[in-house]
């Protein structure tokens, strides 16, 4: 899954940045993740920042749509790796407030 997300996010960066097919690659990430969340959460660890960078936005939609625990700890573990990430971090908290489950 690692490379499937980083394939679509190098191609998502060789397009013009008003391409109206960008959302469509997103979306197909965020279905990616959602089928199988237990590989999305190791793949998801295992980016590095430029690509987290390009679906950190949708972690809100993910965590919202999922209400999975492991998922909002991912998350959570993103700002303990790049902590200097104010863009991430954004999204991250987003991602972490769409979660109605107790965190421990």
């Amino acid at each position: 899954m690692k490379t499937a997300i980083a394939s679509i996010v190098h191609g998502i960066e060789q397009k013009h940045v008003n391409d109206p097919t960008v959302p469509d690659d997103l979306d197909r990430i965020v279905t990616m993740i959602l089928s199988d969340l237990p590989q999305a959460i190791d793949a998801i660890n295992n980016l590095d920042l430029n690509t987290l960078g390009w679906i950190a936005s949708r972690f809100e939609a993910i965590s919202y749509k999922a209400q999975h625990k492991e998922f909002v700890m991912c998350l959570e573990g993103l700002l303990v790796k790049f902590p200097n990430s104010t863009i991430l971090r954004q999204d991250v908290l987003e991602g972490v407030a769409a979660y109605y489950g107790e965190i421990e």
